[in-house]
């Protein structure tokens, strides 16, 4: 059994929509926990396994698995019969480990940054901006309606 441990108004809610979109959700426990948040409020909630206390985090047998890119690539590759992901091997495995690293490797960062209204020469130099981001999102999207073309 798979337990996702999940915060309400978090950024676990991305695994809560894929869980959704493969079709699994009958497969996966989702156990609601406490975080701390930005305005202060929240906790360390001692039922969450995740080593800094955040979510999500995903429990399957007794594999913890932390961080939304791993967590997306680990159901992604257990359930690859629902095909959401190129199988490995595919020709368009590439770009698709492409694209799930750049999300949170690049994309999520620019977007904190906006919203945290931080800029620095530093930032722009390794992440570029939100107008870069865009601006790649949309090149993509021209060869289809999926960034990995027609699926």
């Amino acid at each position: 059994m798979l337990t996702l441990f999940h915060a309400r108004n978090s950024r676990s809610s991305r695994i809560i929509t894929l869980i959704e979109e493969m079709g699994i959700t009958e497969k996966v426990d989702l156990h609601l926990v406490d975080i701390f948040r930005f305005d202060g409020s929240g906790r360390r909630d001692p039922a969450n396994p995740h080593p800094e206390d955040k979510v999500p985090a995903l429990l399957h047998n007794e594999t913890l698995i932390t961080e939304s890119a791993a967590i997306i690539l680990y159901l992604t590759d257990l359930f690859s019969d629902t095909g959401m992901a190129p199988l490995p091997g595919s020709p368009t495995r590439g770009a698709y480990l492409t694209w799930l690293f750049w999300y949170r490797g690049v994309m999520e960062p620019v977007l904190i940054c906006e919203r945290m209204d931080v800029t620095h020469p530093a930032l722009n130099a390794t992440f570029r901006g939100h107008a870069e981001v865009i601006a790649r999102l949309n090149a993509a999207l021209q060869k289809g309606p999926w960034l990995l073309g027609d699926h």
